[in-house]
């Protein structure tokens, strides 16, 4: 599917990198430089793409789980290839190495050390922010909710239950994420369960399941196709915050906008480099931090020109990028006889 539709793999660099931007004018911010932080596009920049990355997630691997020839051992087995090789070189090197290099001080404990190993970012995170592996969370959290989605619907088999058990995970998880944001905002629990967007997931899951059913129709007409293009681009760029439903509205938006186009037979010319920008994004989205405090840090008073800042972090970004993908990330991607995305 992936290969199919290459403009799926043009979305995911593309917003592998609107995350780059977003966090080197954080990190500018943070310190002191001249910045566009307060920018509602910057700010929005974030949190779009995430959405739009546990969308495609919960699309993608639902698709594959529902097959009839599903073997959850193997499922198991994919994911871990294509998660768990960068992610450790990512955690080990920012537990022992980074820090040392870049004279900052290690300021997780030896019980998030542990969680991150376990691969529970999103819980070491909510116990206490770090500056290098803040952006694990959503790593944690798409790999926690496609483990326990699989083992769900590996027991129900019957896709009309996959979609109820779907809609009521959507719904307890805004239930429950109101509860404590009226309540219990500020403690562990709203912290952790705010970024935990098993909803966005599932919503993702959802329309991989709708093609198959009549429902499919109506998602299918052009008119929802350019509405919810035209709403994403709304919503990104005016950095408007809808109260209660921003995440949900987002990802109903990409679900359609990614089912419409997976659905789409699409020329490109050339599908290799294509597909290649696509398959980077995960080494960008890991290791963009590392290299935006190293190059803001050594730019000095040139940190302020945003052009030259931008430009130097996303292309080392990229170069670094395509360096752990050919050397360490498609040696493991090509134990996997069919790569789920």
């Amino acid at each position: 599917m992936n290969k199919a539709n290459p403009i799926i793999n043009i979305l995911k660099f593309a917003f592998a990198s609107a995350i780059v931007v977003h966090h080197t004018e954080q990190y500018r911010s943070a310190c002191g430089i001249e910045n566009f932080w307060q920018n509602p596009t910057i700010i929005s920049l974030g949190k779009t793409s995430i959405i739009f990355f546990f969308v495609l997630s919960g699309f993608l691997v639902t698709n594959s789980i529902i097959n009839n020839d599903f073997n959850i051992k193997e499922f198991y087995k994919k994911r871990f290839l294509r998660i768990a090789p960068l992610y450790y070189i990512l955690v080990l090197s920012s537990i022992f190495i980074f820090p040392n290099i870049l004279n900052i001080s290690y300021q997780a404990n030896v019980h998030q050390t542990i969680l991150y190993l376990f691969c529970l970012p999103n819980i070491a995170i909510a116990l206490s922010p770090d500056l290098l592996l803040a952006h694990t969370w959503f790593i944690g959290t798409s790999e926690q909710c496609h483990a326990i989605f699989a083992a769900l619907y590996q027991q129900l088999k019957n896709k009309t239950n996959i979609i109820t058990l779907i809609l009521s995970i959507i719904l307890c998880y805004w239930i429950l994420g109101l509860v404590l944001k009226i309540f219990f905002q500020n403690t562990f629990l709203y912290i952790f369960w705010h970024f935990f967007n098993i909803d966005c997931i599932a919503i993702g899951g959802l329309f991989a399941l709708f093609k198959e059913k009549k429902i499919s129709r109506f998602f299918s007409k052009r008119v929802f196709f350019y509405i919810a293009i035209f709403t994403s681009i709304f919503l990104l760029i005016s950095g408007i915050i809808i109260p209660y439903f921003q995440n949900q509205i987002l990802a109903i938006v990409f679900g359609i906008i990614i089912y419409n186009i997976t659905k789409k037979k699409l020329f490109i010319s050339n599908k290799k480099l294509v597909t290649f920008l696509g398959n980077i994004s995960y080494s960008i989205y890991l290791f963009h931090p590392i290299i935006i405090i190293c190059l803001i840090n050594s730019l000095g008073k040139f940190a302020k020109n945003s052009i030259i800042t931008h430009s130097l972090i996303l292309l080392l970004t990229f170069v670094i990028a395509t360096t752990f993908y050919f050397f360490i990330e498609k040696r493991f991607l090509y134990k996997k006889r069919n790569p789920m995305n």
